[in-house]
């Protein structure tokens, strides 16, 4: 197991599902771990900063933005998809990147992705999409911040059984297939 002892991680959306088994994992391997919820209203990146008196380890995992249709969907709902997956993202970036540029070792900023960023899944459209955006902006991520000492990656979770992939419909078919 890796030895993140010492190390100072923040992962969004750690209070449930797969946010939560990664924050469990850093814990596990030594690493002092704060997560935060989908209605928490401080700035998530200065708040583990302050927490931890600096960053190490951002792990941006929130996302959501209903499961329907796209040709159901608002202009609302699709303003909450992009807000929750693509713009929350670039704030805990900018906010995170200081801190993780700073830390002994190169810091590491995660996004959690899913398939449905290249993929068709029914009523998966507006996330899909916004995935498919978050990917794109950690590739450019770690074009401006590779050089800085900072790893940024996205990583695809796959199939996960979560309380949102059970929203989904037809979700059995696509497990067992999987």
């Amino acid at each position: 197991m890796i030895d993140l002892s010492n190390k100072r991680a923040l992962v969004t959306g750690g209070s449930r599902g797969i946010g939560a088994a990664i924050a469990r994992a850093l814990a596990r391997a030594g690493a002092a771990v704060a997560v935060t919820i989908l209605n928490a209203r401080r700035s998530a990146g200065q708040a583990g900063a302050d927490t931890f008196g600096g960053l190490d380890i951002v792990v941006s995992n929130a996302a959501g933005g209903g499961v329907r249709p796209l040709r159901d969907t608002s202009d609302e709902q699709l303003d909450y998809a992009v807000h929750l997956n693509v713009r929350a993202y670039k704030l805990l970036m900018q906010e995170a990147a200081p801190y993780l540029e700073k830390g002994e070792g190169r810091g590491k900023i995660v996004s959690i992705s899913s398939w449905g960023s290249e993929r068709a899944l029914p009523m998966y459209g507006a996330i899909g999409a916004c995935k498919a955006a978050l990917e794109s902006m950690t590739r450019h991520g770690a074009l401006e911040l590779g050089h800085r000492g900072v790893n940024v990656i996205c990583v695809r979770a796959g199939v996960v059984v979560t309380g949102s992939l059970r929203a989904l419909p037809g979700v059995d078919a696509v497990l067992e297939e999987r």
